[in-house]
């Protein structure tokens, strides 16, 4: 099992990526392996994530929206997320990556178009969601549309603004538990 996100820790901007993170219970683990790790010092650089998250498992209002993205001020570029456990919330859009689960492959040098081993790789990542909504892991499984800082998405008069906070509540609906188009990148 993976370990539990919502009150991740990460490194600065320009640091390695972060390799712990802290469980609901409070154990410091492996982000990857799940496995305990020892003397690690937590570092948070401020708020990466929302503190409102929705579960989109359970029935969800346009005013749970409005919360959600008046959760954060509009300092930063932002990120909708859902987890393949269902755990909607707005993500640090740097962090974003770090949050996911690792890649089939890598391709350092590009790929042609074509080349079969795209196809397989798609396989493959389609298997591994399809576990990973299993287990109800807390990687990020979906993500929409950065919001640019300064763009009014997030914030308190983001909230206020009753056709946005329906547009995100449509497409939380629309692309939970299968992503509308096929895509776990939704554009707005």
């Amino acid at each position: 099992m993976f370990p539990i996100l919502l009150l991740a820790a990460s490194a600065c901007y320009g640091q390695q990526p972060p390799t712990a993170t802290r469980t609901l219970e409070g154990k410091v683990v492996n982000r990857l392996t799940g496995e305990p790790v020892k003397n690690v010092q937590m570092m948070n650089c401020g708020i990466l994530e929302s503190p409102v998250k929705l579960d989109l498992k359970q029935p969800v209002t346009i005013e749970d929206v409005r919360s959600l993205i008046g959760s954060v001020e509009d300092d930063r570029s932002w990120q909708l997320v859902i987890t393949y456990r269902g755990i909607a919330y707005i993500c640090d859009r740097d962090e974003v990556r770090h949050r996911q689960p690792p890649r089939i492959r890598e391709y350092p040098e590009g790929v042609e178009f074509g080349d079969p081993q795209i196809a397989e790789d798609w396989a493959k990542e389609a298997e591994r969601d399809e576990e990973l909504l299993r287990q109800g892991s807390d990687f990020v499984y979906i993500r929409f549309e950065s919001y640019c800082e300064g763009n009014g998405y997030v914030g308190s008069e983001a909230a206020k603004d009753h056709a946005w906070a329906k547009k995100v509540y449509d497409e939380l609906m629309r692309n939970w538990p299968k992503p509308a188009h096929g895509s776990t990148y939704v554009d707005f």
